[in-house]
């Protein structure tokens, strides 16, 4: 049988013996056991065995063995405790050095996590300046695209509105010269029809000239001409004009059209084909109108009024 079979048969029946107050029996057994300790160097299973051993001698009157024996236990019980403080402290010092390596291990995770947060976080806030700055970007320069546009867009109408007035007014300037040169031609008929009465010439060379002679006033159609192109040019001037003066005839919207366009009272006159004084009446007649003061220059009142 090996050794610590034996071992354990000794010191188990030997236990035995000994709860069972069988002492004389369990001597013989535990000093088996005691020896076969030795042998392996199991100092723990010795210093056990020779506790019931010791106990042994005293309860059978052996004191000698017990004398004997008792030296070899204090030694053993000494080892033991000898031992078993080194293993505390040697458990100490490893359980402190687990905590330590653990705390650096913890300040180390610590760290790098609070690392991994700060690399994080300058990271989201990088592409977030990014996307911001990629944002602001794309809206200046969508932007700065739209107010180009509306910038060629007003050019264009601007260039497109002139050519639309420029057209008007050479209408309206076309419209003028026409009576103008109506009125010229009526001047010269008229006066070969007083060289004509002066040299006493044949009446049917005087009626032939008589019908030469044009009428002088704007014609229904002229004269809505002048009024759709002065209007083109000075799209509010009439409705100021009638918000100011409601019961205003047409000769006077014509008198007033014309005084904004700079028309002198001779001007009016030829255009209008009537005489200077017939002006000067329709512009008598205006001025309490137009609630226009004596002292009032009355073509700079009519101009402030239909530019305003």
């Amino acid at each position: 049988m090996p050794g610590y079979m034996l071992l354990d048969y000794y010191m188990g029946y030997g236990n035995a013996m000994y709860r069972a107050e069988k002492y004389q029996e369990a001597i013989p057994l535990l000093e088996k056991a005691v020896n076969l300790s030795k042998v392996r160097g199991d100092m723990e299973t010795e210093n056990h065995n020779n506790r019931l051993l010791l106990d042994s001698y005293h309860r059978t009157d052996r004191m000698k063995a017990a004398k004997e024996l008792l030296p070899r236990y204090n030694m053993i019980i000494d080892s033991v405790i000898h031992g078993k403080s080194i293993r505390e402290s040697i458990a100490s010092h490893i359980r402190y050095e687990t905590e330590k390596v653990e705390q650096e291990n913890s300040l180390l995770t610590a760290g790098i996590a609070l690392r991994n947060s700060v690399i994080r976080t300058y990271t989201i806030g990088t592409i977030a300046s990014i996307l911001f700055i990629l944002l602001l970007a794309t809206w200046f320069w969508n932007r700065h695209r739209s107010l180009k546009l509306h910038h060629q867009l007003d050019e264009k109408e601007l260039e497109i509105t002139s050519i639309r007035l420029d057209k008007k007014e050479k209408e309206l300037k076309r419209i003028l010269e026409s009576r103008h040169e109506l009125h010229e031609h009526n001047q010269e008929l008229l006066r070969q029809l007083a060289e004509i009465q002066t040299s006493n010439q044949s009446g049917s060379e005087l009626n032939k000239l008589m019908e030469t002679l044009s009428p002088t006033m704007l014609t229904p159609k002229e004269e809505a001409e002048f009024r759709v192109a002065f209007s083109g040019i000075y799209s509010t001037a009439l409705i100021r004009l009638r918000d100011v003066c409601p019961n205003i005839t047409k000769n006077e919207e014509l008198l007033c059209m014309l005084i904004l366009l700079n028309q002198s009272t001779e001007e009016i006159a030829r255009i209008l084909g009537i005489a200077s004084a017939s002006v000067t009446r329709i512009r008598y007649r205006l001025r309490p109108k137009l609630n226009i003061p004596e002292k009032a220059s009355l073509d700079a009142e009519i101009k402030r009024i239909m530019k305003e």
